[in-house]
């Protein structure tokens, strides 16, 4: 478990899906896009990991900084949420035998794809897929979190 993720925010972000994420673009202003995410088990640690295509501009960004920040939050009132920042990286299914398990959790968890709902490594480099796998330094802003 991560030092930055206390259990409070911890359970939070285990049980949301929903996020912004900012990246930074090559003239250093900020790019933000909305899109899902998933609380995972990276190489022993606590990450945020997102499924996206490889040439997407946040992946681009991220490739080039090693940085990003989600914006996390829920979807029914009072609307918790929570800022999580850190290193990035971009990983391919050339990497990591995790990049085809998390984009089909993911498929299952997140989007409601069937329990039976598989990727192949071949299926994940022909659709370009990649995680960007966020390594959490900084969490704050909670607010209205459950206990």
């Amino acid at each position: 478990m991560s030092d930055v993720l206390t259990p409070q925010v911890r359970n939070f972000l285990a049980t949301a899906t929903t996020c912004v994420a900012g990246t930074t673009r090559p003239d250093g202003s900020v790019r933000q896009s909305v899109t899902y995410f998933l609380l995972a088990d990276v190489d022993g640690a606590d990450c945020l990991v997102l499924s996206t295509v490889a040439q997407r501009a946040k992946a681009r960004d991220v490739a080039r900084t090693g940085t990003m920040s989600l914006c996390v939050f829920g979807n029914s009132a009072p609307f918790p949420a929570v800022t999580v920042e850190g290193t990035a990286r971009v990983l391919t299914v050339a990497e990591s035998a995790d990049v085809g398990h998390l984009t089909r959790r993911i498929g299952r968890e997140i989007l409601g794809f069937p329990a039976d709902f598989e990727l192949t490594d071949e299926q994940l480099v022909e659709a370009d897929r990649v995680l960007l796998v966020l390594s959490p330094t900084r969490a704050y802003g909670a607010s209205y979190l459950p206990e």
